[in-house]
């Protein structure tokens, strides 16, 4: 049993206690969730996303109207940017939107589903959508109301 006394005794600092910063008061500002879309997972299909001049290609995480996460295996050399992607659907249909403008928002080393921690590499990489057109907004739409589950958390 807790003590009824023992939440008083705890408390939940925002001060950065780095330690530059031990003994100073300045705050830390917790941000909140700062995704303003939901997010869904592609319902049993795969859709690929290829990035535009890096030749990073992938296959779609996760989806929202704001951004995507993919996930791909990284080729040598080092980490660059993706600045425009294209979503490729599979099937007779095709689902395919290309040009879609972006920017990096996180790149982390993921396990590949159905790997073992001695395979390749692979990455989890999410973007945000920058200056879609009224067509872009459209079709992703169209693909998140067709084929989009909604996920209550993506890590």
């Amino acid at each position: 049993m807790i003590p009824s006394n023992w939440h008083a005794n705890c408390h939940t600092s925002l001060i950065d206690e780095s330690p530059a910063k031990i003994g100073t008061s300045e705050r830390i500002d917790v941000k909140a969730e700062q995704r303003q879309h939901p997010r869904y997972r592609i319902r049993d299909m795969e859709f690929h996303v290829f990035s535009h001049g890096i030749q990073i290609s992938g296959t779609l995480a996760n989806i929202s109207k704001g951004g995507l996460a993919f996930q791909f295996e990284p080729g040598p050399g080092k980490m660059t940017e993706c600045r425009a992607i294209d979503i490729l659907g599979p099937g007779p249909d095709r689902f395919y939107l290309s040009g879609i403008a972006c920017r990096r928002i996180y790149d982390i080393g993921v396990l590949a589903e159905g790997r073992t921690f001695t395979g390749a590499e692979c990455r989890l990489r999410g973007v945000q959508f920058t200056d879609l057109t009224d067509a872009q907004i459209q079709k992703l739409t169209d693909l998140i109301d067709h084929y989009g589950v909604e996920l209550s958390t993506i890590p």
